[in-house]
């Protein structure tokens, strides 16, 4: 059987870093001062290599194996293709800035979705990971802002067409981009035309007349000094200078047919630059946007593109308003600073005759194919043409509303299919406080425009994350918190942690993968996580165990019966074993020792039988219950959690006694579990205080720290529950009088929201949450709140078909518009990870937008 054709990923990663420096004249060399041995260095920490240098006056070009390099003073550019590795360079890119006194300005990274994610490396899989790894290697910078954006052009399943953007500047004014670029990326190319592409017998390998025969003169401005590059056996990179101007072409063509792939850039300093340039191109194009486009069309002319997806990258106020009347998707990125903008073009027939030069394979091939009566290149009727007229004149006449383009993409006129609704998913994480109505009021507007007015989204402050970690550093110096990826799987979240020094409660392998994950973007492998993972599950399937020893990154495990003993010695003979034992806080929110947990007499019992089954015995774990917040205390001011930790510790320090001297058990871990409570802010409240205290106490009597012994924990609504809000939109309603006991008819009004239990609202069920809400007009800038002086009594539905699907039941509420939002603090634990879309109605895949505050 013949093996399938191998593939190569020609979707490029794009990294721009723009640095600072009050002493950097414009005539300084800055970065164009790091030797070539430095280049190489960052080259192959992104795993590729350099081919050619070519220096210009303003900056030095590279072509890359995998793409293209360029250095300018102030600023670097990096392309790669393929399956590298780029952000693995970007730690000593800033080492290397700071040692020629550079200080980070600004970091942009965008890509479009990748031909093959699953082929590419760790962390590029996804961009969550590409995101965090950039916040990792961004984590001693000081005041920075980030925002991340994935651009759909295309709605529904077009995963194909995201354009994705991270942010991270000093401030706003460093956000704005000291240059304009336009990036145009094909697949799906014409195989007569990637023929020309590959070493054969007539093509002689001559780069330079490579490039002047395959017609990217015509499409595109090539500028002054050109360095192009022909692989062998197929492929060609090609860097254009436009060296008065100081900006730069490039083009990188893959032409193999199992993922034929093409890209054009054009980056100069300036949008009027910009603009000058491709209208001396494109004479007859109109507005700016129009040049672009044409330049997108030529492109895709050239190379018989079948999809085509255009971005412009520049200044908001160049950009924003031009393209909101354009249809393309404007996503404004740090308070109107940047603007990325995202249009796309498809075609399902074959490319029209090219007006340009052709190599002779090229020619004879178009001229076979017009010949023949049912080539659709052969109809007089200008089809192609139309279709893209089309496109232009709904795009000249679209307005950025939502409800005018929804009209109009749906509309009559959109036969062709060029133009589809555009949604987005944000991601914004700034370092200053944040006025989270204001936030969420300004995402819901935005989300209008994109036609998006049904959507939920959370809003995940990593500010009380750290401040949540800095309280329990000082409360429970001892113990290394291993958060409990059930209760919010969040990358984001799960990265955040992991810079913060936590490590993770896994229970199944989707939970591992995430940790594992999780490390990777902070620079730890698998086998690394060993120390940071426990796998907090007493009754694991063989598969589990299987894969934990696959993975090789984690080796510590719970049982709490023979059964699990008996499984986890057979199947993973080297684990490290934790006996887990009973201790109930009977106020807890959610009790697990009816289920988990051996009594004192199965304890004992299960040591002597570790001990036959010669078992890695490494010590001993417990859980109280999840959710305890009860005030009771007693002589001592305990709660109840307080009274179950002591008890718990007192008996793990039995066993640790009876397993060390009677077994010879090597015991050096105790793993004290969860039961540490939420909240709504960043500060934990008494009944933590007074928990921690007892937790202290207990431990210093029977695990002091000559012992030995490893303290961990597993908390997760501790660090989660008060770190996400979440809003809803009012999607429907209907006025209802109800009848008061005394009879009397009052005013009342049902209110359906985008949510509701069986989605994040499931906590109210299973979590036994007790919900806070407050209400923000989208509409209008009324005040927020739950009420005003016109409020009336009212009940919030969620979206299914179930008539229990009722999240709150009483309330009252002002009068409330379609889009308005309800948004619910401390919603971040055991929410979003428990839903599920019943009904068809999708709510698992929320949004998640990301601030991080200063303080509460």
């Amino acid at each position: 059987m013949a093996l399938p054709p191998p593939v190569f990923e020609g979707s490029e990663k794009r990294l721009e870093v723009t640095f600072a420096n009050a002493a950097l004249s414009a005539n300084a060399l800055g970065l164009r001062l790091l030797p070539r041995s430095s280049i190489d260095e960052l080259m192959t920490l992104a795993r590729c290599e350099v081919l050619s240098h070519t220096r210009g006056t303003a900056f030095d070009a590279y072509v890359l194996s995998e793409s293209s390099l360029f250095v300018f003073p102030h600023k670097l550019v990096l392309k790669t293709c393929g399956n590298t590795k780029l952000l693995a360079a970007l730690p000593r890119l800033l080492a290397h800035a700071d040692a020629l006194g550079l200080t980070p300005r600004c970091v942009r990274f965008t890509r479009f979705a990748y031909l093959f994610p699953a082929l590419q490396p760790d962390p590029h899989r996804a961009f969550e990971d590409e995101a965090s790894t950039i916040d990792a290697a961004l984590i001693n910078v000081q005041h920075f802002a980030h925002r991340s954006v994935s651009v759909a052009p295309c709605s529904g399943d077009r995963d194909d067409a995201l354009y994705h953007v991270y942010v991270a500047a000093a401030n706003e004014a460093a956000a704005v981009p000291e240059g304009a670029t336009l990036e145009v990326c094909m697949s799906g190319l014409d195989p007569a035309y990637c023929a020309n592409n590959f070493m054969h017998d007539s093509f002689d390998g001559c780069a330079k007349k490579t490039t002047e025969q395959c017609g990217l003169r015509a499409a595109a401005p090539l500028g002054d000094i050109v360095d192009a590059y022909v692989f062998d056996p197929c492929g060609y990179s090609m860097n254009g200078l436009h060296d008065a101007v100081g900006g730069f072409t490039t083009c990188h063509i893959a032409p193999e047919d199992a993922c034929s792939y093409a890209s054009v850039e054009v980056h100069v300093p300036s949008a009027k630059i910009l603009a000058d340039m491709l209208h001396a191109h494109v004479a007859d194009a109109g507005g700016i946007q129009d040049a672009y486009l044409a330049i997108a069309d030529s492109c895709r002319r050239l190379f018989g593109a079948r999809n085509v997806v255009v971005a412009a990258t520049g200044d908001a106020t160049a950009l924003a308003g031009a393209y909101a009347a354009s249809g393309w998707h404007a996503a404004v990125t740090l308070s109107q600073s940047v603007a990325v903008c995202a249009s796309v073009m498809e075609s399902q027939t074959p490319p029209l005759s090219m007006a340009m030069a052709k190599v002779p394979a090229m020619q004879q091939a178009e001229e076979e194919e017009e010949s023949r009566p049912d080539s659709p290149t052969a109809k007089s009727d200008g089809s192609e043409e139309t279709m893209m007229a089309t496109a232009a004149s709904l795009m000249s006449s679209m307005s950025f509303s939502s409800e005018s383009m929804e009209t109009v993409l749906a509309g009559e006129d959109n036969k062709a299919g060029l133009m589809q609704p555009f949604v987005a998913d944000c991601v914004l994480l700034k370092s200053w406080s944040v006025d989270q109505d204001a936030v969420c009021r300004q995402l819901a507007r935005e989300h209008e425009r994109l036609s998006c007015t049904e959507d939920s989204f959370y809003l995940m402050d990593l500010g009380v994350v750290s401040r949540r970690m800095e309280a329990w550093r000082h409360h429970l110096p001892r113990v290394t918190p291993f958060y409990a990826v059930k209760c919010n799987d969040n990358p984001r979240l799960l990265a955040h942690l992991v810079r913060l020094g936590c490590g993770f409660d896994s229970a199944s392998p989707a939970e591992l993968e995430l940790a594992i994950r999780a490390g990777a973007c902070s620079g730890i492998d698998a086998v690394s996580m060993q120390d940071r993972v426990v796998y907090a599950n007493c009754c694991k399937p063989m598969s589990y165990l299987t894969h934990m020893q696959t993975t090789g990154a984690c080796s510590l495990t719970t049982f709490d019966s023979s059964c699990e003993l008996r499984k986890c010695v057979s199947k993973y003979p080297s684990c490290r074993l934790l006996l887990r034992i009973r201790a109930d806080d009977p106020n807890a929110r959610c009790q697990l020792g009816h289920k988990y947990g051996a009594e004192p007499e199965e304890a004992f019992a299960l040591l002597e039988e570790a001990h036959a089954l010669g078992a890695n015995l490494a010590g001993v774990s417990f859980h109280v219950g999840s959710g305890g917040d009860d005030e009771e205390k007693n002589s001592q001011g305990d709660t109840s959690a307080a009274k179950a930790f002591r008890y718990a510790i007192a008996t793990a320090r039995e066993l640790f006694d009876i397993g060390r001297e009677r077994y010879g058990f090597t015991m050096n871990v105790l793993d004290i579990g969860g039961g540490f409570p939420g909240g709504e802010n960043g500060m934990p409240g008494a009944h933590f205080v007074r928990t921690t205290r007892a937790i202290r106490e207990e431990l210093a009597t029977h695990f002091p720290e000559q012992m030995g012994v490893r303290l961990i924990a597993e908390p997760g609504r501790y660090f989660a529950e008060a770190a996400c809000t979440y809003a809803t939109r009012i999607i429907g309603m209907r006025s209802r009088p109800t009848r008061r006991e005394d009879g009397i008819l009052v005013p009342h009004t049902d209110y359906t929201l985008s949510d509701g239990l069986y989605g994040s609202f499931n906590n109210v069920m299973y979590d036994h949450a007790e919900l806070t809400y407050r209400v923000v007009h989208v509409s209008d800038d009324r005040a927020n709140g739950i009420s005003d002086g016109n409020a009336t009594s009212a009940r919030l539905f969620g979206p299914t078909c179930d008539g229990l699907d009722t999240v709150i039941e009483n309330t009252m509420l002002p009068e409330l518009s379609l889009g308005d939002l309800v948004v619910f603090p401390a919603m971040g634990a055991y929410t979003r990870t428990g839903s599920c879309d019943f009904n068809g109605v999708a709510v698992t895949a929320a949004n998640f937008v990301f601030v991080s505050s200063q303080s509460d």
